[in-house]
């Protein structure tokens, strides 16, 4: 199956949803010993492996309880100790085993990465987590709080997933990722739910008892999303990568931000009729009302490790259309004119913040594919590039360049640069003081006549250029400041 392309079952009647769980699970079971003999004739440096965690057991029950054995064994839980323990509980309840074969579907299914069942069951740290916990969880619904937690302790130190051995968890469910998934005592997961890494469903530290999230069925969280207190995320809500959720968010709608608000407002919030914990379709639009920017049509990236929450990948335009507000034709009670500044200077922000960006990172790329002479630190004023907005000059200037500490600058240009990383170093990126304390250093220089250091990159050719580059880091830091205004 080619790389990147999502597994559907076809047709017949072993994946039909009527279909009995021990049918179910006798299907998925030959198919994970199909492709364990496939691989291992593939690649023999695997086959001994395959051999003993799947092709000598005769069961899905024994292959999953034989390898969490030997995944989370230590000194003190040997691996024969968790193999009876595992297998006592896989062999003895159907409602369990159902569970599994559910969360191996869901895997194949929705991720593009899992090549094969047997794929998911071996290497998938998620869904291994998922498996230990829903033994973990009988051991504390038995009174076996110790052992309960020891497992979570393991679980925990093995696939670094923390997750309380109290939690109810429901059956469908994909961790993808899993790295840094966090969930807490009293937090209930419904069926079809997928989670990313980094997510943390927990408490807010000012309350006991139940205090923790309550998540619908075919819920969808991005990546290093956190979700506090004793709220209710509705079935089939989708919350975006990097939220923070303080409150309830109702069925079928999408909550973003830091704090989280609903897309589209509190009173009237956009609805979708797809199952985004199935689809696994991260993306959502926002819209224009009134004066604020709820955003254009955008993509958002939420998922594979992209976590920034509000990481603009496409932009069509600032002003949304359909069904937004165009106040370029349209002016409401209450809202603005078409020619409103403030929204022409957040159009330009927008526009040119993203033209900053992706310079930005091109010119981080090459810098990177330079010779170690130009990259090392030395004593040697380097000047170059003097004809791009990603300009080096000296030892101070330019992106992805930050000299060396304790090194003098070049000329009087090359110290306002290192006046300006300084300042960036204290107070951040987008603190507009900053950049416009440079652009005055720098204009500053340029008029006083001198000379600087390179008679390859005259002040006339640098000094431009830096400015022009600064009046996009000023407008991107404006940007930042009208979105914390909204």
């Amino acid at each position: 199956m080619p790389a990147g392309e999502r597994w559907h079952p076809a047709p017949t009647p072993a994946h039909s949803t009527s279909v009995h769980d021990s049918e179910d699970e006798a299907f998925v079971w030959s198919q994970i010993k199909a492709e364990a003999h496939r691989d291992a004739e593939q690649e023999p440096a695997l086959a001994s492996y395959l051999y003993s965690t799947i092709l000598s057991h005769s069961s899905l029950s024994r292959s999953l309880s034989f390898h969490l054995g030997n995944k989370l064994c230590s000194s003190t839980l040997l691996s024969t100790l968790l193999y009876d323990l595992f297998l006592n509980f896989f062999s003895t309840d159907q409602e369990l085993r159902a569970a599994t074969v559910a969360d191996l579907r869901a895997a194949r299914v929705r991720d593009p990465a899992c090549v094969s069942f047997s794929h998911c069951l071996l290497n998938y740290k998620g869904f291994l987590a998922l498996q230990a916990q829903r033994v973990a969880h009988r051991l504390w619904n038995q009174s076996r709080k110790p052992l309960a937690l020891a497992l979570q302790s393991r679980i925990s130190d093995v696939f670094a997933v923390d997750i309380h051995p109290a939690a109810r968890i429901g059956k469908g469910v994909l961790f993808d990722h899993a790295t840094g998934v966090v969930v807490g005592e009293t937090a209930v997961i419904g069926n079809n739910v997928s989670i990313l890494h980094h997510v943390t469903l927990g408490g807010t530290g000012k309350a006991g008892g139940d205090r923790h999230p309550k998540i619908g069925d075919g819920v969808l969280i991005g990546a290093g999303a956190t979700i506090l207190g004793n709220v209710k995320i509705g079935e089939g809500a989708k919350i975006g990568a990097g939220s923070m959720v303080l409150i309830d968010v109702p069925p079928r709608t999408t909550a973003v931000g830091n704090p989280a608000r609903l897309v589209g407002g509190k009173d009237k919030p956009k609805r979708h009729d797809e199952c985004p914990g199935e689809t696994m379709d991260h993306t959502f639009e926002w819209i224009l009302l009134d004066d604020k920017i709820k955003l254009g049509p955008t993509h958002l990236l939420f998922n594979h490790g992209e976590a920034r929450q509000g990481t603009i990948i496409h932009l069509e335009r600032v002003v949304a259309t359909g069904q937004g507000i165009d106040i370029r034709k349209e002016k409401r009670k209450g809202g603005v004119e078409s020619g409103h500044p403030r929204m022409q200077r957040m159009a330009h922000a927008f526009s040119l913040s993203v033209v900053f960006i992706l310079v930005v990172a091109f010119f981080s790329r090459a810098e990177a594919s330079n010779n170690d002479s130009q990259v090392k630190c030395s004593r040697t004023c380097v000047a170059q590039n003097c004809n791009t907005v990603g300009i080096r000059y000296g030892k101070y200037c330019g992106v992805g360049w930050t000299g060396c500490p304790g090194e003098e600058p070049c000329d009087e240009l090359d110290a306002c640069c290192k006046v300006h990383d300084n300042c960036v170093e204290k107070k951040g990126l987008i603190d507009i003081k900053c950049h416009e304390k440079f652009k005055r250093c720098i204009k500053k220089v340029h008029k006083s006549g001198k000379a600087g250091f390179s008679q390859d990159c005259p002040y006339d050719i640098a000094v431009p250029t830096m400015v022009q580059g600064m009046d996009m880091a000023i407008l991107f830091s404006q940007l930042g400041s009208l979105r914390d205004e909204l």
